[in-house]
């Protein structure tokens, strides 16, 4: 029990360091592979009954849910930091828009 424990507790950690790391270029290849070791915890917590656990496995069960927690606030930032990154972008692609607009008016007048 405690085993699998140490094993999701490494899927978890394993995910977290891949969402931190993720950038443009690699976020296929990373995001996928982080996305498989929380789904790879996620079987194993499934196959583990929390009732039946050592009062010893309590801080690995604590160190757990921190990881959980903290994944979960990486990827909302990750999220708010690319939805940015779009509305820049298109802000910047309105103003040049309206900059080929004014361009085009002038040399008509």
């Amino acid at each position: 029990m405690e085993e699998t424990l140490n094993n999701i507790d490494e899927k978890l950690e394993s995910a977290l360091l891949g969402l931190k790391s993720l950038t443009v270029e690699n976020f296929d290849s990373t995001f996928n592979s982080a996305l498989n070791q929380m789904k790879e915890a996620h079987e194993l917590r499934r196959d583990i009954d929390l009732n039946e656990l050592s009062d010893n496995c309590s801080e690995k069960i604590k160190k757990i849910n921190n990881n959980a927690k903290l994944i979960q606030e990486t990827y909302d930032n990750m999220v708010n930091r690319y939805e940015e990154e779009i509305q820049f972008l298109k802000n910047s692609l309105k103003v040049s828009l309206n900059q080929k607009k004014i361009a085009k008016y002038v040399k008509e007048v």
